[in-house]
């Protein structure tokens, strides 16, 4: 029989009852527990994992008798079939000390953050705690973007217009011409929040605070002062040649950004990040689908509503597809044929009786020697 004792932390190798009986191995192995030298540790300090496998190392006070050595030989049996399990936090050490003698850096416990999502508050800090990290809370910022919080609140943009706002003060602008104060909007005001344009979708109340920021720094206004605006902002963000001064608007700024993560998937499918995200969202078909689970992230949301507008549509008619190996396009559903068109549209009685909806090409034929049947 398989005895399971968890990871062993708690429980005292010779004083508990732990081995299936009713009986402590203190009392059945007493000759070995007088000169043992851990009698009062716990399973977890008897022994140590070793490529998945938990090891023994029982250390004895002296060296063994003759006799004494017959009874280690027994008793080692009996311990041997013992199922120690390893525990989530010993294997995300493992892990980081893989990566360490992998990598051959150094990971400093003492000012790394440790969090998890799904896991309880008490799971959490017993995991720092056991890796000698600080707990780490939501939201968090990792490479200047915040995660964990939610980008459809207001709030969550608030660093972004503070730091406009700071950026392009009152004063800055007593003595520019027009032509600096369009060149500082589209060097300053613009690329400021670049990096956040590429990832999230900006709600509407946050685009109208970010172009009355612009507006009023255009025209000479401060916070509480007002300017006459001479000309429409949505003339003045046309482009030159069509009489307007080359201002980004910032919603289609930011649905051109969001819409580069669709030609990425295209281009760039054998990534790791691409297969990660085809693997959790069904990717590139997903976003040309307009499909969305009820379990998708806010990012992936708002990622495949942004291709659902006009103006991103674009890349769709635009976009010829190419049949290559023929494991990556489903026979019915995708269109890969010449006009275009999926069979499962062209074809639709045949596709209510087909055996193989939403197979790949490469799985309803073969290729022979006369070709592909």
């Amino acid at each position: 029989m398989v005895w399971k004792v968890g990871g062993g932390e708690k429980i005292k190798f010779w004083k508990d009852k732990w081995l299936g009986d009713d009986c402590k191995l203190e009392q059945q192995y007493n000759q070995l527990f007088l000169i043992s030298g851990q009698q009062n540790s716990t399973i977890s300090n008897m022994g140590s994992f070793s490529q998945g496998n938990w090891c023994w190392g029982i250390k004895w006070r002296r060296n063994l008798f003759d006799y004494e050595q017959h009874i280690v030989v027994a008793f080692m049996e009996a311990i041997t079939d013992i199922q120690i399990q390893l525990h989530m936090q010993d294997i995300i050490k493992y892990i980081l000390r893989s990566f360490e003698l992998a990598s051959g850096l150094k990971i400093n416990f003492a000012k790394s953050s440790f969090g998890a999502i799904g896991k309880s508050d008490q799971w959490w800090k017993e995991a720092a705690e056991y890796l000698n990290c600080r707990i780490l809370s939501l939201p968090f910022m990792y490479l200047g973007i915040p995660i964990g919080d939610n980008p459809r609140r207001n709030e969550f943009w608030d660093p972004i217009l503070q730091k406009c706002e700071r950026k392009l003060s009152t004063w800055k602008h007593r003595h520019i011409s027009f032509g600096g104060r369009v060149t500082l909007i589209n060097s300053i005001l613009t690329t400021i929040p670049i990096y956040f344009f590429s990832f999230f979708r900006v709600p509407s109340k946050i685009i109208v605070k970010m172009e009355a920021i612009q507006r009023r720094f255009f025209w000479g206004g401060g916070q509480d002062q007002r300017k006459i605006a001479w000309v429409d902002w949505k003339t003045i963000c046309l482009p030159k040649d069509k009489g307007g001064l080359d201002i980004k608007d910032l919603r289609t700024f930011n649905s051109a950004l969001l819409g580069k993560w669709r030609w990425e998937l295209f281009h760039n499918q054998e990534e790791l990040w691409a297969k990660v995200i085809c693997s959790k969202y069904d990717g590139r078909r997903a976003v040309e689908n307009g499909i969305t689970g009820s379990h998708d992230s806010i990012w992936w949301k708002d990622l495949i509503s942004v291709h659902k507008q006009q103006q991103n549509r674009a890349i769709l008619r635009e976009t010829s597809w190419k049949v290559g190996g023929r494991q990556k396009f489903r026979f019915w559903e995708d269109p890969w044929t010449a006009d275009e068109v999926p069979l499962m549209v062209k074809f639709p009685r045949l596709y209510q009786i087909s055996r193989q909806q939403n197979q790949l090409i490469n799985q309803v034929g073969s290729v022979t020697n006369q070709g592909w049947e």
